[in-house]
């Protein structure tokens, strides 16, 4: 990998796509590779990409974060701000699968347990109407199936957020959207 990712950086990419760069690799190797990653982008000036199921890299090492539920981007902000306050159920159920070690323990090993979201990824040929989660969600409402998402973009004049129960769009609050399209302001 550290020789990859070496190679990639010698042609000076403006931006370097790191998808899952540490997987399958030990806590101190990952540092490294991370460490390297970072020292060779300082060097030559470029943006990466960071692709990852590592909540901890992220937190780490980076500034931004999209989340994405099948293949939808479904909350965007700083790390900072999903991580304190995560706008979307999708982003909340992921945060809550997060193992933490320092994480108090419950003498009952069941409460103790990883947390799972249950049910079933959506069939990418046949996605359900309106959110992308819906199927998934604990929070789900009617609503949740009768937004259309591109009647939701056509409809959204401000910032890039969801739709309330009202379903009107909601305001105020970071990017969260139920949508694969690049959103750009």
């Amino acid at each position: 990998q550290r020789v990859a990712i070496a190679m990639a950086l010698l042609v000076r990419p403006d931006l370097l796509i790191a998808d899952e760069p540490t997987t399958a690799l030990d806590a101190t190797v990952e540092a490294q590779v991370m460490q390297q990653i970072c020292g060779l982008r300082d060097r030559i000036g470029c943006s990466i990409l960071l692709i990852t199921h590592s909540l901890g890299l992220v937190a780490q090492y980076c500034d931004d974060i999209p989340v994405m539920y099948a293949g939808e981007l479904v909350e965007q902000g700083s790390v900072a701000a999903v991580a304190a306050n995560p706008g979307h159920p999708y982003a909340r159920a992921l945060l809550a699968c997060e193992v933490t070690i320092d994480a108090p323990r419950d003498a009952d090993a069941r409460a103790s347990r990883f947390r799972i979201i249950p049910g079933d990824l959506p069939d990418p040929l046949h996605p359900p109407s309106g959110c992308i989660f819906r199927t998934r969600c604990d929070m789900a409402i009617a609503d949740c199936a009768r937004h259309e998402r591109d009647a939701l973009l056509a409809a959204l004049d401000g910032p890039r957020v969801a739709p309330g129960p009202s379903g009107a769009p909601t305001r105020g609050r970071r990017d969260v959207l139920a949508t694969g399209r690049n959103l750009t302001n």
